[in-house]
């Protein structure tokens, strides 16, 4: 092992996972793009993979048994099923984008997310948005009963 001479390595040469790596910044990897704000205001109240994205269909927008709007997952990572909760401040904005789809229709078309955006940025956002709202519900002897 001593003879084998290795390159060494730093965390700043790693380029996964970063923005725009020192490159020209990419129109298709910027949020505020209007050709994809479609996609982006829909992940950004969602928050789900790439390729959950993609096989959304008309019929993935259920209630759950508490009686809240969720986005079905049938085959998510590892090709788990899930069921997504949507904030109640969002159910009319994500209700929009499956009104008039047939159930075996796309929600979005292959163009749409054919593109660089980071949609686990997305993700990581919106995430941020459930934590602070749940932990103004939790805050209160109310929100803690009605919760579920």
């Amino acid at each position: 092992m001593r003879e084998i001479k290795k390159d060494i390595r730093s965390t700043a040469d790693y380029k996964r996972g970063r923005t725009n790596n020192d490159k020209k910044k990419r129109s298709d990897n910027d949020f505020s793009n209007p050709k994809y704000k479609y996609s982006v205001e829909f992940q950004k109240r969602v928050g789900i993979r790439r390729a959950e994205l993609e096989k959304l269909t008309g019929d993935d927008l259920v209630i759950d048994e508490s009686g809240h709007f969720c986005v079905r997952v049938k085959c998510g990572k590892g090709g788990k099923k899930q069921l997504q909760r949507i904030l109640p401040q969002d159910y009319e904005f994500v209700r929009t984008y499956f009104e008039g789809k047939q159930a075996n229709e796309r929600i979005f078309g292959a163009n749409e997310l054919n593109n660089r955006q980071s949609y686990h940025t997305l993700r990581a956002m919106n995430a941020q948005r459930c934590y602070k709202y749940y932990l103004e519900v939790i805050s209160t002897e109310e929100g803690r009963e009605n919760l579920i």
